[in-house]
C-alpha cells in the first residue's frame, strides 16, 4: 500500500465513517491526525531496529592518492546515511579489474587511531587493507592510498518518512499491516477507544514479530570463550 492507501486503510480499520481521502496533503482535524498517525508509526516501526536489512544499500566510490579520511556527504556523495554495516568493505585498483578485489580488514577505531595516524604510518602509502570509522562516520583508510582505488560497501539508510500520496514503505509489502495497527494504537489512545487500542496492539504484535524474523539482523552465535 502507498501512503494515501495506507490511511484510507486505518480511517476503516478503525470504524470512520465517511468517503475515503482522495490526498494526504492539507488535511484538517480528525482527517489530519489519520495523515500524522500513519506517518508516525512508520517512523517509529524503523527506528526499533536500526540495521533493518530493508534500509540495507549498495555503495561506491574511489580514493584519493594520499588522502585517508573520507567524508560521508562530501567524499562518499551519500544523502540518506545513518550508519555503516559493519565488515562489508572491498577494495580493487582502479585502473584494474574486479577480479582483483579484496577484502578491508576493519578495526576499532582507537586501535586504528594507534596503529595508522601514528608515525611513519601516518604518511605511508600503498594499497590499504585495513579501514576503519571515525567518531564522525568518516571511512579512515591505512596505509593512504597510493593510487585511485575503487571501494565498495553496505550502508544502512535513514529511516524513510512518508510524504506524497504515492510513497511506499521501504518494507516488503506483506507487512504494510503493521503501521496500520500501529497507527490504530493512536486512534484508540486519543479516542480512548480500548476496543479499538487492543485490537491494533494485538495485530501490530503478530505482524511486527513477522517482520522482525524475517527482516531483522540475523542472531550469530560467537566463538566459545575458551
Amino acid at each position: 500500500m502507498n501512503y494515501l492507501g495506507l490511511v484510507n486503510r486505518t480511517m476503516q480499520e478503525c470504524g470512520i465513517p465517511g468517503s475515503e481521502l482522495t490526498t494526504t496533503a492539507n488535511q484538517v482535524t480528525e482527517k489530519k491526525r489519520f495523515v500524522d498517525w500513519v506517518a508516525q508509526a512508520w517512523l517509529e516501526i524503523q527506528l526499533g531496529i536500526e540495521d533493518w536489512q530493508f534500509l540495507r544499500s549498495d555503495f561506491e566510490f574511489d580514493t584519493v592518492a594520499d588522502q585517508q579520511s573520507y567524508d560521508v556527504e562530501s567524499d562518499v556523495l551519500l544523502t540518506d546515511f545513518a550508519n555503516w554495516k559493519d565488515n562489508s568493505f572491498r577494495i580493487y585498483l582502479k585502473a584494474s579489474t574486479r577480479s582483483a578485489e579484496s577484502f578491508l580488514s576493519q578495526w576499532l577505531y582507537n586501535e586504528f587511531r594507534d596503529v595508522y595516524m601514528f608515525g611513519t604510518n601516518a604518511t605511508a602509502t600503498a594499497q590499504p587493507s585495513v579501514i576503519s570509522i571515525a567518531p564522525d562516520k568518516a571511512l579512515l583508510f591505512g596505509l593512504l592510498p597510493n593510487d585511485v582505488y575503487t571501494v565498495r560497501g553496505e550502508y544502512y539508510m535513514t529511516p524513510q518518512e512518508l510524504s506524497d500520496n504515492t510513497d511506499i514503505p521501504l518494507m516488503p509489502t506483506r507487512f504494510h499491516m503493521a503501521i496500520v495497527y500501529k497507527a490504530m494504537m493512536s486512534y484508540g489512545v486519543y479516542e480512548a477507544a480500548t476496543e479499538v487500542y487492543q485490537r491494533g496492539d494485538t495485530l501490530y504484535n503478530t505482524f511486527i514479530n513477522k517482520l522482525k524474523a524475517d527482516q531483522a539482523p540475523e542472531i550469530v552465535i560467537g566463538a566459545p570463550l575458551i
